[in-house]
């Protein structure tokens, strides 16, 4: 079992919460519930997560979606776009796998194969991995409007901020790699977390989170409250924080075995001392803001005092530096099992496997890895407690002695469309065959590159190793200050 399956989900983090805190920015037409004749009530027309809908052939078991007929949009000008109509007619070709949306989201303004396609991914559980991303975004729009307008109208409904949220992360879990896709999403899910939740997080256990997903902002709202406060943080919510960090690659193979190990790390190293490192003179202050996928929002806001803090979890803090030595050396433990079930042919669950395993986490009496071996543990703390004391040590280096000096760019080879990699974009593809030069790159020459090609480095260096993952099971790029090159597939691509 994984420390984090003993998190509460999201639904449980957010508890009863039936209001989240009113966004500002909120159009008064949007405010309006707009009824009219033969315009039913909101809630009289929104299937909840319990309810069930029968379109044709197609019988969904699952809502979380508006279905029935005459309720317009948030504006009061149009149909809502996100309203299932069952009267429309529906296509014979339903094969939500192909991008049949188009750009302009909206059921009613669908194709009628459209409308069938998205019917039939409803009806088999919104859970295929290979559906067009289209679908997950109309949905989307219907739980945006629930959660995010439908609360201020005047016959405001009992919304399901928990059940909206776990329905997001599940999606963001099915469809891995649409970055476009979960960066909506999990902002989402953000804004409705935090809204609904007040005081001091790092006092909370940490929700579950689909790991390797992106960063969430719960996690800088508690560890800044506490460095705030002057308070460390508990294991948890720093194991939760990392465990969402897209390196190094073992985090996505084998997160079961990489979060048992880190958490055995952590343990043997106080929090405490996380607080010495005090977020960058380049940290921003933390604020709340979504905007929307739904046609014509416009960008929401929260005033929140109580997050006004400074980001303790930017990208330039130190504490990230020590962590992240840590999961090196977990990802170092794993490397033997990794690359054995890397090989055509091998069961990651064969005896043959788990001897590649640290002993530790070797199943005894067919379980893994609810018995430890106590000498063996005990050895790895001791290891990781020195090692934790030369890594206070280093990082103890003032800043303002490294060298400022500027890092020429790496020369910038040819590309064109016809020889795009791992069937990435012509910039993510260029931004690949500058990395393939070298072996190993700062991270300060990668953003280097990414700047010059328009890049953010972070979702840049995300998307590159879901393209790997793709084309080659495995991650191509590891590492945080410096990122290192999968020598493996670095060879094949240049094959």
């Amino acid at each position: 079992m994984r420390p984090s399956d003993n998190f509460p989900s999201l639904s449980e983090f957010i508890g009863d919460a039936a209001r989240l805190e009113r966004p500002t920015g909120l159009p008064k037409s949007v405010l309006a519930l707009r009824r009219g004749r033969g315009r039913p009530p909101t809630q009289d027309i929104w299937v909840p997560s319990t309810g069930s809908l029968t379109v044709g052939k197609y019988h969904i078991t699952r809502g979380f979606f508006y279905a029935g007929a005459g309720l317009r949009d948030v504006f009061g000008t149009d149909i809502e776009p996100s309203l299932i109509d069952p009267a429309l007619p529906l296509g014979t070709s339903d094969d939500y796998r192909l991008p049949m949306l188009g750009a302009t989201l909206g059921y009613t303004t669908a194709s009628p194969d459209a409308r069938a396609a998205y019917l039939n991914w409803l009806a088999n559980g919104r859970n295929d991995p290979a559906a067009d991303i289209g679908n997950a975004f109309l949905y989307l729009i219907g739980l945006e409007r629930r959660a995010l307008v439908d609360p201020w109208r005047d016959e405001a409904p009992n919304v399901d901020f928990g059940g909206i949220c776990d329905e997001l992360e599940s999606l963001i879990a099915v469809h891995a790699g649409k970055w476009d896709f979960i960066h909506v999403a999990a902002r989402l899910i953000d804004c409705l977390v935090v809204s609904a939740s007040e005081g001091l997080l790092y006092l909370r256990r940490p929700p579950r989170f689909s790991s390797c997903r992106g960063e969430r902002f719960v996690h800088n709202v508690a560890l800044s409250q506490a460095f705030r406060d002057g308070q460390p943080a508990s294991l948890e919510w720093v194991l939760s924080w990392t465990m969402t960090w897209a390196s190094p690659a073992a985090k996505w193979r084998f997160p079961g075995y990489f979060e048992t190990l880190l958490a055995l790390e952590f343990d043997s190293f106080p929090t405490e001392t996380l607080l010495n490192y005090s977020p960058s003179i380049l940290s921003t202050t933390l604020s709340l803001s979504y905007r929307p996928t739904y046609p014509g929002l416009p960008e929401f806001h929260w005033a929140r005092p109580d997050i006004a803090v400074l980001d303790y979890c930017s990208q330039n803090n130190r504490a990230r530096r020590v962590i992240w030595e840590m999961e090196r050396r977990v990802a170092d433990l794993l490397e033997p099992y990794r690359r054995h079930v890397r090989r055509k042919g091998n069961r990651p669950d064969s005896p043959e496997a788990y001897q590649t395993l640290p002993e530790l986490l070797r199943p005894k009496q067919a379980t893994v890895p609810s018995s430890l071996d106590t000498e063996r543990l005990a050895s790895l703390r001791e290891e990781t407690k020195r090692a934790g004391e030369v890594l206070r040590a280093i990082f103890e280096v003032d800043e303002a002695d490294r060298s400022t000096a500027p890092i020429e760019a790496a020369a910038r080879p040819a590309i064109s469309g016809n020889n795009a990699i791992m069937g990435l974009d012509e910039r993510h593809s260029q931004l690949v065959l500058q990395l393939l030069m070298r072996g190993a790159w700062t991270r300060g020459e990668v953003a280097s590159m990414c700047s010059a090609l328009n890049l953010m480095l972070d979702a840049a260096l995300e998307r590159i190793n879901d393209a790997a993952f793709s084309s080659f099971d495995d991650s191509l790029l590891d590492g945080d200050e410096v990122i290192t090159l999968n020598q493996e597939l670095a060879e094949e691509l240049q094959a």
